[in-house]
Formats: C-alpha cells, sequence, structure tokens
C-alpha cells in the first residue's frame, strides 16, 4: 500500500541556518509551516517536496533562524500609553524639565497631563522643580509625571486635589512632604492613581495598539507575559479581543495583581495552548517599607500554590531579597515540576551571599540586563563602588536559580530583547564600560533565557520557544549566519532581524530574503 502523500505546506523557509535550545550546532536548513505550527524540519530537498501549487516560499539566503523571543516581564499597555504621553527623558535638569512641561501645557485646560521620562538621579540634575513652579507651567491642568522607573511619580498640586490627596493620604504607597505641605513627589501609587484615572486617561486607540505590537514583532517578539500589578481578571476580556481583531499580533500571558485572589478564590491557570490567558499573580514588593511582611508573603504563596498559579515578586535589591527568602521558609512549597511556583522579578542588585540561598528554593528569577546597558553612566556614579560588582549579577543567578528568563521590563528599560542578550552577553553599557566580566554569560545561554525558559516562565507550553515539529510556527530570522550573530552579540551589538514568523505568517523587515510562490511567481 502506497503512503498517503503529506500535506502541502502553507510556508517555507529555505537556505536557512536553523538553531534552537543549544545554538551550538545548526539543526536544519529549512523548515514548513502548515496553519500556526510547524509542520516538519529537514533539507532544503526535502521541504521542498512539501511545497505545493499555492506555497508561499522565503529563501534566507543562508541566514540565521532562530526560535521566535518571548519577552518574559513587560507592560504592553503601558508601551501603548508613550505614543501620547509627553516624554521627558531628554530634560538635563529642572529647568529643562519645566521648559518641556511648559511647551505641551502652556495653555489652560481640563485635561490631565501624562508624562514620563523623568530621571532626576542622572549627574548635574539637580533638585527636582518645587511644586509651585510645576503649578506654574501647567496652566491649572493635572500632571502626572512618572520616573523611568515606573515607582515614583511627580503630582501637581491640581492632580493632588483630584485625587484626593492634597491633603489626606493616598489610598497606597505614599507622599513626600515639605513642612507641613506636599511636595508632590510620590512613591508606590502608580497602580491607585492608574486606576484612579481609569476614566480620566483617554482609551489606547486601535493604531496605537497595533503599532506597538507590530514594532515588537520587527524586534523578533512573538510571545510576552504582562506583569502589570493593576492587572485585572476584568482585563482579559479586552486582550482576548484585541488578540481576536488580529491588533496584537503576539500570543499574551497575562499575570494579575495578588489581590485578585481575594476577588476569585477559584481563579486557576489557562491551557498553555490558548493564545490569551492567565499564568499567575504579581506581588510589588516595596524596597524603602519592606512590605508585604515575610509571613504575608508567606500566605500568598501557600494560596496561589493551591490554585496551580505562579507567584511573580518584584524583588530589586538585598533587602527585599532577604524578605523574600524568609517568606519561602515560611511557605514551605516544594520546587517540584519543569516550571518554577516562585519567580522573582530584577535582583538588579543583591549581595553575593543571599544569591546562593536560590538553589535551595528552586525559584526561577527573571532579569533585565539592558538596564546596565542603557543606565551604566547613572549606576557608576551613583553606586558605591564597593557594591558595583553587585549590580545585575547574570552569571550568579543563572548559577543559583532553577531557571532564568530575560524580560525587557519595557517601557522603564529597552523593549529590544537583544540588546539584553547583547547586554547579558558582553557586560558593556553604551558608554563602553565593561562591568565585571564574572558575572557574564555566553550568547547561547542569553538566547535560551528569551525562547525556550522565557516560555516556560512566562506561562507557555513546551510548544514555544523552540523550532521544532508540531510547535507553533514563530521563529526570528537574521541576514548573518550563528558565527556572526554570536560574535555582534559578543561585541555588544544587537542585530536587526530581517523578518519574523508569527503564528504561521511571515512578515519581512528587509529585501535580503527571497519571496515566490511556486512556480515562480514573486510574492
Amino acid at each position: 500500500m502506497s503512503r498517503p502523500k503529506a500535506k502541502a505546506a502553507d510556508l517555507l523557509l529555505t537556505g536557512c541556518d536553523l538553531r534552537y535550545r543549544g545554538f551550538r550546532r545548526r539543526r536544519s536548513s529549512a523548515l514548513a509551516v502548515c496553519g500556526r505550527h510547524i509542520s516538519a524540519t529537514g533539507t532544503d530537498e526535502a521541504m521542498m517536496r512539501l511545497a505545493g501549487a499555492d506555497t508561499a516560499i522565503v529563501n534566507l539566503g543562508g541566514g540565521c533562524l532562530l526560535p521566535g523571543f518571548v519577552d518574559a516581564h513587560l507592560h504592553f499597555k503601558a508601551l501603548v500609553r508613550r505614543k501620547t504621553s509627553l516624554d521627558c527623558s531628554a530634560a538635563a535638569d529642572g529647568k529643562a524639565l519645566l521648559e518641556i512641561l511648559a511647551a505641551r501645557c502652556g495653555t489652560a485646560g481640563a485635561d490631565w497631563v501624562f508624562a514620563h521620562g523623568l530621571e532626576h538621579r542622572k549627574s548635574g540634575f539637580g533638585a527636582l522643580p518645587p511644586i509651585e513652579a510645576l503649578d506654574r507651567v501647567t496652566g491649572g491642568r493635572p500632571l502626572w509625571l512618572r520616573h523611568r522607573s515606573g515607582h515614583m511619580s511627580v503630582f501637581n498640586t491640581e492632580a493632588l486635589r483630584r485625587l484626593g490627596c492634597r491633603h489626606d493620604p493616598p489610598g497606597a504607597g505614599s507622599l513626600e512632604t515639605d513642612g507641613d505641605r506636599r511636595s508632590g513627589v510620590g512613591y508606590g501609587m502608580e497602580s491607585w492613581v492608574g486606576d484612579r484615572l481609569r476614566a480620566n486617561r483617554p482609551p489606547p486607540t486601535t493604531n496605537a495598539i497595533e503599532e506597538t505590537s507590530r514594532e515588537l514583532l520587527r524586534e523578533g517578539v512573538t510571545a510576552f507575559a504582562d506583569l502589570t500589578v493593576s492587572n485585572r481578571l476584568e482585563d482579559l476580556a479586552w486582550w482576548e479581543a484585541q488578540h481576536a481583531a488580529g491588533k496584537i499580533y503576539q500570543r499574551v500571558r497575562l499575570w494579575l495583581g495578588h489581590d485578585t485572589l481575594v476577588q476569585d478564590p477559584k481563579l486557576g491557570p489557562v491551557a498553555t495552548s490558548a493564545p490569551v490567558g492567565i499564568a499567575g499573580v504579581k506581588i510589588m514588593l516595596r524596597n524603602d517599607t519592606l512590605q508585604p511582611s515575610a509571613a504575608g508573603l508567606a500566605l500568598t504563596l501557600r494560596r496561589t500554590a493551591r490554585q496551580g498559579l505562579a507567584t511573580a515578586i518584584h524583588t530589586v535589591e538585598s533587602e527585599s531579597m532577604a524578605v523574600v527568602l524568609d517568606a519561602l521558609v515560611r511557605a514551605g512549597i516544594p520546587p517540584v515540576g519543569p516550571r518554577p511556583i516562585v519567580r522573582l522579578e530584577h535582583l538588579n542588585s543583591v549581595a553575593p551571599h543571599l544569591l546562593d540561598s536560590l538553589v535551595e528554593h528552586g525559584v526561577g528569577v527573571c532579569v533585565q540586563p539592558a538596564m546596565m546597558w542603557e543606565q551604566g553612566g547613572l549606576y557608576w556614579h551613583t553606586v558605591p563602588a564597593s557594591e558595583r560588582a553587585w549590580l545585575f549579577p547574570i552569571g550568579s543567578i543563572t548559577r543559583a536559580a532553577k531557571t532564568t528568563a530575560i524580560g525587557s521590563d519595557a517601557p522603564a528599560a529597552p523593549s529590544n530583547l537583544l540588546r539584553h542578550v547583547a547586554a547579558a552577553v558582553s557586560r558593556k553599557d553604551r558608554e563602553g564600560r565593561t562591568w565585571n566580566l564574572r558575572e557574564r554569560i555566553g550568547a547561547e545561554a542569553a538566547l535560551r533565557a528569551i525562547t525556550i525558559q522565557a516560555a516556560g516562565m512566562a506561562g507557555f507550553g513546551g510548544d514555544t520557544g523552540v523550532l521544532a515539529t508540531g510547535a507553533f510556527a514563530d521563529a526570528v530570522a537574521f541576514e548573518q549566519p550563528w558565527p556572526d550573530l554570536r560574535r555582534a552579540l559578543e561585541r555588544g551589538d544587537a542585530p536587526v532581524p530581517m523578518g519574523t514568523l508569527v503564528a504561521g505568517r511571515w512578515h519581512s523587515w528587509s529585501d535580503s530574503a527571497f519571496h515566490r510562490r511556486r512556480p515562480g511567481k514573486i510574492v
């Protein structure tokens, strides 16, 4: 009996240097796509046998083909809002900040002024403008200016009045006082303010949503986890609608604020194959107040584990890391299964002896190396020389954690995941300084941290972050073959993709790839 003929492929990618998982060894030179999944991989000759009259063929000319990148930690709606928010990142000092604000807010009005990018710790910035100066340049309009870190904000008097905290304490976080009056500087208030202003903020336009998703796609991101702590259960329908309408190209995993457990104690994880779903809960552990306490944190960890959900804990420095370790001991959750039940976010500056304790707890860690690349000059001037070796200890984390992923934390850091990979591999900042080479990792390890390891930590299944038969047809193509791509990363460069494959659909960003349909029609 003759073997039934294989179904013709919808798309063939040929002439490529296909690599995944280990990355050192070339796996094949071509892959076939049927629908949203990879149907086969192999040689060009073998894959061409799967071509039919309507098969699209893309020849990559010997360039490297990697699995689609998975951003394990970003804030998508914040990226969308940046398109209408005032960018203040160029302000070199308080005077320049006031000039930027005045140019946008010089005329009187009732609408809120949303701004971002403040970085007052840079050399030469000086003091922040007093609240009276902010009142003068904003023309009576309420101002919410967010710090680059996302965890500090500056308000004018009208904003404090509308939020109801000109004299009374805010509903979350804290406000600085200057004598007996508010300075306008707040900490840890962002989620509370965001909830209060949901009705005041213009909804993101369809064009801005799709444009933001497409920008991520150009950088090779085919799936992501959104770890915005203000995410709520009721937001899930919005995400599903945007994905179904084709406005968000990537598959999405939401991590909800941990108070969601109170809203729905039966909340559980979504199927790993779903395009949009819930993966876990997010806890903000503030480094200034060290809240929630270790006991409260342990209680939440036990509850989420019982519901089959993972927990992500915002943990930046040694003080908060010590609280987390205490909570892990109190919670007594055994580190079972391939996916970590607890993941720690950031660990930007942690004492080495605390990192060694990660081994016994089986936690995952999500890091953002491009923060070092982007803010190296700031850290050089503000971090004591004795603690600079603690900054972004990617190598130590990789050795101690159950698994390590790289997430951009965009817009707090660059959204380009290859910029993060290059920083982890080269340990260079944008000004050319090299930071503690003992903490660098190899290009192969860094790429695993944005593909298969990131997929598991984000809440996707084993069919994400690999280029294998049956996996989702998500890939990133480069003009360079693997040896050249690896050398670029080791130099600290972030190569630009020539094309991205997402859910079986090819998007070309370059004229280098040759596209055609059989029997030779150019597409």
